[in-house]
């Protein structure tokens, strides 16, 4: 712990405070996705997203603070929770975002993965083989 936090202050600034804004969206997302049904979640989110509050970020530095951030949160350490929250902070800063939510089987079980897409690419959870999943929703910004 002493370890990660001596790293944290390491960083610039700017880098912290995105780190923080990714931890803090990403609590935000889990507890409004404990309490609401997806497509409320959506509703707020896109609401959010309008109020244009935090200042606009290259999207590799959005992606880079939700993955770091979530590494730290414990309960936000899922790809539908570092979805959520890019898919949000990608449409704040006016960037091309479709949320995807997919399923397969394996071993027969059901697997479910989030991903985002930007522009037609993959930018977020590509790091799974994404051809076995059905995509069940999108969710364009």
């Amino acid at each position: 712990m002493i370890k990660q936090l001596r790293k944290f202050f390491a960083c610039p600034f700017e880098d912290r405070r995105l780190l923080v804004q990714a931890a803090v969206l990403l609590t935000v997302v889990r507890l409004l996705l404990a309490l609401l049904p997806m497509p409320r979640l959506q509703v707020i989110l896109a609401r959010i997203a309008r109020m244009r509050a935090m200042p606009t970020h290259a999207p590799q530095r959005i992606l880079w603070a939700a993955t770091v951030a979530s590494r730290y949160v414990p309960w936000a350490n899922t790809c539908l929770m570092r979805a959520l929250v890019v898919h949000g902070w990608f449409q704040q800063c006016g960037f091309p975002t479709t949320l995807c939510i997919g399923v397969t089987k394996d071993q027969g079980r059901l697997k479910a993965h989030a991903w985002i897409e930007s522009e037609g690419q993959v930018v977020l959870g590509g790091e799974v083989a994404l051809a076995p999943y059905i995509t069940l929703a999108t969710y364009p910004a």
